[in-house]
């Protein structure tokens, strides 16, 4: 049987991360599978728990050593890499957040090695909206966010399961579910 990976993806503020860390506190089972990325902290995240913030030095060194299964570059030049996974004694799957481009590779790239289960996690505009401004990122900031939130909700038809996070621990029991069938 191959080792099972859930990739979590969604429009920002959708609150990915937070259902991640709450799966994987509750639940011992769940290992973290982190990304790398050259962007600003936000207040509320914390290195080596949210992601690995680097520099833009040492993500181009990680690339040279071929580091990441997959990688992409936005278009404010920030990059995002998702490191090779490696699944801790006891762990029953990894879980990771990427992009709506990280989904589409890193389904085709990890599917002979792995059981990829894709969940989209979303919220209705005004939600999202709300949410981005409590964590304190600018209106521009909210805007540029907004205009890619249609792009991330296109992983809809490749998912195995579509959540919204209004009930959290709802939510956490259908991925449970999922995992377990």
């Amino acid at each position: 049987m191959k080792p099972k990976i859930i990739l979590f993806t969604g429009p920002s503020g959708a609150g990915k991360t937070t259902l991640v860390k709450k799966l994987c506190q509750e639940h011992k089972g769940f290992q973290p599978l982190l990304s790398y990325t050259t962007r600003q902290k936000r207040k509320s995240e914390q290195n080596g728990e949210d992601y690995w913030f680097v520099s833009q030095e040492c993500f181009t060194q990680l690339l040279k050593e071929k580091k990441f299964i997959e990688f992409i570059q936005h278009k404010d030049g920030t990059y995002y890499g998702m490191p090779f996974p490696v699944l801790a004694k006891g762990a029953l799957a990894w879980v990771a957040i990427t992009s709506s481009e990280g989904i589409f590779k890193l389904s085709k790239i990890l599917q002979d090695r792995f059981q990829v289960i894709v969940v989209l996690v979303d919220a209705p505009d005004k939600e999202l909206r709300a949410r981005i401004k409590k964590r304190g990122d600018n209106f521009f900031e909210m805007e540029k966010r907004a205009t890619l939130w249609e792009k991330e909700r296109s992983t809809k038809s490749i998912a195995d399961l579509v959540i919204g996070q209004s009930q959290l621990e709802v939510e956490i029991q259908k991925v449970l579910e999922l995992l377990y069938e």
